[in-house]
């Protein structure tokens, strides 16, 4: 169940409009919307949108998105060093369906609400692609 914030744990300016049964908790938004059941966390959102039920986790210096509903976005900052030969700030984001059955393990399961065969057919990759040795032995969860 989400809950609004508390007072002083958002900052909200320039025509944003949160749902009163959304949680937004330590973001702040610029001309965005957030939509109820929504849960926007540790965010800095310029023009964007989340749809109802939707997640966002530690998304920074985001402008003009949109994120339907059911979907959960999180930023994840990467650290440089020689040995990964990453560029300082470089960022990862992490993007799944709540109804993705993540921690059951079931083959033949689902990303962004699709199944794997619509995934590859869209984005024209392989089984191989994602799994890579794997894909052979027909593990094809969002695990493994």
């Amino acid at each position: 169940v989400a809950h609004p914030p508390s007072p002083g744990s958002a900052s909200s300016s320039g025509g944003s409009q949160v749902d009163p049964n959304a949680c937004v908790v330590n973001s702040v938004l610029k001309a965005s919307s957030v939509g109820p059941g929504a849960i926007v966390e540790s965010c800095a959102l310029d023009a964007c949108s989340v749809a109802a039920g939707a997640v966002c986790s530690g998304l920074k210096r985001v402008h003009g998105l949109s994120i339907p509903s059911g979907i959960s976005l999180q930023q994840v900052s990467l650290l440089s060093s020689r040995a990964t030969g990453l560029d300082p700030g470089s960022l990862c984001v992490v993007a799944w369906g709540l109804a993705d059955e993540a921690r059951s393990g079931d083959v033949d399961g689902t990303f962004l609400g699709r199944s794997f065969d619509d995934l590859f057919r869209c984005a024209g990759v392989s089984p191989g692609d994602l799994w890579g040795h794997l894909a052979a032995g027909g593990a094809r969860t969002p695990r493994s």
